[in-house]
């Protein structure tokens, strides 16, 4: 195991009282930065058509895929407390990104030629995704530097800045019009924060020292083999059926599309912000001797009412007047995506609590099957050539998968934790 350094190892000699402030700190700066998210969504049907978010579904789900293709995920080391000095990992991520997004523009140029010299309009598309990915890795690698730095203050700042930004450009933008108006004020809405706020990047990895090349081999073993494809695997499973539904055309995409969106973002107000505090909690447990399972089971017993709570909000303000009009009817899918997403929060305490314990591998055998199976039911619907009837059964199947998946996980968790030695937990 890697020795323990950098900022978060303070948070093991923080009294309870200030990691409450820590997390109350982490979720005031996702809540807003959320609800300010959360209003541009419900805004997009006022001033763009369906076709066009579902046009733009596909360059946000395609952004997300190669985004762990460049940071190889190593703005998730920034938070492993195991990987080494904070500015040190920093500087091996800038590194890796540079080179990774280098390669993958060449190969976008490449695309983007064959495109071209077939007459195609969509040509600069694969430059503008890889332009996209970029400037989300680097929105990323500065939102884990500040989060690593305990930086409460400045994380808020982050967050809201980008919520905001996209907000005001949506709806400036509003003009133009369609999925690449969408896609610029994406692209600017994580351009511009790291313009603003990306000198704490570079005093952090200035001053800091490369890592050994034993911490190196350590860092890129485990999330370059592992913790990369996992993601891919994640992005792709959970967008696949906005592929499918392309077949059946932008409408329908856009409207299944907007749905998830809508879901997604209430799933991550919350989801996002307990992985980030569970991930130093479950180390801190783990190092101190304690019964992490235990603690995970009541974890994830704790978020049932909280994901049937999200889902009866949802159904209950879909039936109310005003939120009918904003919606101007493009929540027929809204009930079944929410079900899904609702379902993921169970699994959340169980798969960070894999994470800490090293059980990357296990994780990313579970992602493999549960791509195989949401692209088989995909796959089917596009045969039958129902798009409602495919929506239903790929939301109930995948809450039936979560079922399981958190299920499978939190045998795992009890099985490795009690094998973990007193020797190896000093060492997490």
């Amino acid at each position: 195991m890697l020795p323990v350094s950098g900022p978060l190892t303070a948070l093991r000699r923080v009294a309870p009282g200030a990691r409450g402030r820590t997390f109350a700190a982490l979720l005031g700066g996702q809540l807003s930065a959320q609800l300010l998210g959360f209003l541009g969504i419900l805004l997009i049907p006022s001033f763009y058509s369906a076709a066009a978010f579902g046009q733009f579904s596909l360059i946000m789900a395609s952004t997300f895929i190669l985004q762990p293709l460049i940071s190889v995920r190593l703005e998730t080391a920034l938070l492993d407390v195991t990987a080494g000095a904070t500015g040190s990992v920093l500087r091996l991520a800038l590194r890796r990104a540079a080179v990774h997004a280098a390669v993958l523009a060449a190969v976008a140029a490449v695309a983007a030629a064959a495109l071209a010299g077939l007459g195609r309009p969509e040509a600069p598309l694969p430059l503008w995704l890889v332009g996209t990915a970029g400037a989300y890795t680097l929105y990323q690698l500065l939102f884990s530097t500040l989060l690593a730095q305990e930086a409460g203050g400045w994380v808020a700042v982050t967050r809201v800045t980008q919520a905001a930004l996209f907000l005001t450009l949506m709806v400036s933008l509003s003009r133009v019009g369609g999925a690449s108006a969408l896609a610029l004020a994406y692209l600017l809405s994580f351009a511009l924060p790291v313009l603003l706020l990306g000198g704490r990047l570079r005093a952090v990895w200035r001053a800091a020292p490369d890592l050994t090349d034993e911490q190196r081999r350590q860092v890129l073993g485990r999330y370059v083999w592992h913790a990369t494809p996992q993601s891919v695997l994640s992005f792709v499973s959970q967008y696949v059926l906005s592929f499918v539904l392309a077949r059946f055309g932008l409408t329908v995409l856009g409207q299944f599309a907007y749905a998830q969106r809508l879901a997604s973002t209430a799933q991550s107000t919350l989801g996002e912000t307990l992985r980030q505090f569970n991930a130093m909690r479950y180390r801190r447990i783990t190092q101190e001797g304690g019964a992490l399972h235990r603690v995970v089971v009541r974890d994830t017993l704790k978020l049932v009412p909280v994901a049937a709570a999200v889902l009866a909000l949802f159904l209950i303000a879909q039936r109310l007047p005003l939120v009918a009009q904003v919606f101007r009817g493009q929540d027929q899918y809204l009930p079944a995506v929410v079900l899904w997403y609702a379902s993921m929060l169970l699994n959340i305490p169980a798969n960070v609590a894999a994470t800490v314990l090293g059980q990357q591998r296990q994780i990313l055998i579970c992602e493999v099957f549960i791509l195989l199976t949401r692209g088989g039911v995909a796959g089917a619907g596009l045969w039958v050539g129902h798009a409602d009837l495919l929506v239903i059964a790929f939301c109930v199947i995948s809450v039936g998968i979560n079922a399981v998946f958190t299920g499978y996980l939190l045998l795992l968790v009890r099985r490795v934790d009690g094998r973990v030695s007193p020797a190896t937990k000093e060492t997490i």
